[in-house]
């Protein structure tokens, strides 16, 4: 900011006290009178505003996946992921503004080959943590099959993810209570009559460990986490029950440090690079309103995988990608 030196060498800058106003224009520094800056609070005036709130109501509801998309999409243009997202919302028409969709967000799982048959853990009484094999298990292919006991989980929550499988056709509101972060969520609605094979998320992930609740309208039911990266199934609800059921999971070799990056199809502007970590995992959000894409997986000893021309829901989705050696 500029500043304005007095005689006795003080500087000043901006407003001091709401007498004065300090400044410099074509390189003379001035001073003039303060004056309360006018506020007709027009009608446009007050729709540019409650817009403005709403662009930043809606960036801060975004995961670091999704605020990371735009920082991507802002390299080069001297502002933040976030000082594109408010310009950009600023520039929508009302009905674009209520179309828009937040950047979807997936976890990729890169793997040595197919992921493994199905395997198994036999339930036993009252137990609230299993271990469940060593290799990371493959999102989505936890399950449960009911037995002789009473434990009949209605959906998996996946705790890394904050996704919830539903496992059996439910009637009424489903709602989940659980906390992330530091954050205790009471009651968020997951979805009116869901289905066997529905896939839900929460808002917030990761999901802290044996703190998921599954309800429907307000009678608890049976849940069941598991942790995908660190080989745990935990029993939520209830806390006692007979042994006769049975967890199933599938899991798969990682392949770490594979490089994954993603342009605007057809160009070479970047919209995500990374590498996979230790467990094969690539976490990515893309916005669709710069859809198409391509995505390429390369790493030494693997054959190169390529995927053009795709939406930003495809390639930023849940899925396990089996790499071939070379």
């Amino acid at each position: 900011m500029v500043k304005y030196q007095n005689v006795f060498g003080d500087e000043y800058s901006g407003t001091v006290a709401k007498t004065g106003v300090f400044g410099k224009w074509k390189g003379r520094k001035y001073r003039r009178k303060w004056v309360k800056p006018a506020n007709p609070r027009t009608p446009m005036q007050q729709a540019i505003r409650s817009s403005f709130s709403n662009a930043v109501s809606k960036y801060q509801s975004f995961n670091q996946h999704q605020k990371e998309a735009y920082n991507y999409l802002s390299a080069g243009l001297v502002m933040s992921g976030y000082n594109l997202f408010i310009s950009r919302w600023q520039k929508m028409s009302a009905a674009d503004r209520q179309a828009y969709v937040s950047p979807p967000t997936g976890f990729k799982q890169l793997g040595l080959g197919n992921y493994s048959a199905e395997k198994t853990v036999s339930t036993t009484s009252n137990t609230a943590v299993y271990n469940v094999g060593t290799a990371p298990l493959v999102i989505g292919k936890t399950g449960f099959a009911k037995g002789t006991g009473d434990l009949d989980p209605v959906g998996v929550v996946d705790l890394q993810r904050g996704r919830i499988d539903i496992l059996k056709n439910l009637s009424g509101t489903l709602k989940i209570s659980y906390q992330s972060q530091g954050r205790t969520i009471t009651d968020e609605v997951l979805m009116d009559n869901p289905s066997a094979g529905d896939v839900l998320y929460t808002k917030y992930f990761p999901i802290t460990k044996q703190t998921s609740q599954l309800t429907l309208g307000t009678s608890a039911q049976h849940t069941m986490e598991v942790d995908v990266f660190n080989n745990k199934v935990y029993i939520t609800y209830p806390s006692t029950y007979n042994s006769g059921g049975t967890i199933k999971y599938r899991d798969y070799t990682a392949v770490a440090n594979v490089k994954a990056q993603v342009v605007k199809a057809g160009t070479q502007f970047v919209t995500y690079r990374g590498y996979s970590n230790m467990k094969g995992l690539i976490a990515l959000a893309l916005t669709v309103e710069d859809q198409p894409y391509d995505l390429t997986l390369e790493a030494p000893g693997f054959v190169k995988v390529i995927r053009s021309n795709q939406s930003a829901s495809a390639l930023a989705s849940d899925e396990y990608i089996a790499l071939t050696s070379a």
